[in-house]
């Protein structure tokens, strides 16, 4: 799948960042720590070195601070990048922490620009 087909599959627009986060398996089974590089209102990315083996459709808590907010969320492993990170989908937040997450979305869109859309081509004079 190319990156444009990727983009345009996503709801919304996902957002750098630079925090620090904990992933738990289900039961504790898991835990690992790794870097979040980028943040949206429906998932996150996270940078894990060493590698660490999981699964697409995984269930798993991850517990982020960015910015000076911390966050825990439920999530699903959607994306995984061997020997680079890990792609997260958050699984129904509470209002509280839904509005906490939609607050660090709103400070991190003042912050950077997000992704433009594509450039359309000028129409040339006849």
């Amino acid at each position: 799948m190319t990156n444009q087909n990727l983009s345009d599959k996503r709801r919304y627009l996902r957002y750098p960042c630079d925090g620090t986060a904990e992933v738990k398996g289900a039961l504790g089974s898991l835990r690992f720590s790794g870097r979040i590089l980028d943040l949206s209102l429906a998932g996150c990315y996270l940078e894990t070195v060493p590698p660490v083996r999981l699964e697409r459709g995984s269930h798993v808590e991850i517990f982020f601070q960015v910015n000076g907010l911390a966050l825990r969320l439920a999530a699903t492993v959607t994306a995984v990048r061997p020997g680079k990170g890990t792609g997260y989908r958050f699984s129904r937040p509470s209002l509280r922490t839904q509005s906490q997450l939609e607050l660090l979305i709103e400070e991190l869109s003042l912050t950077t620009l997000p992704p433009s859309p594509p450039l359309q081509p000028e129409p040339q004079p006849e």
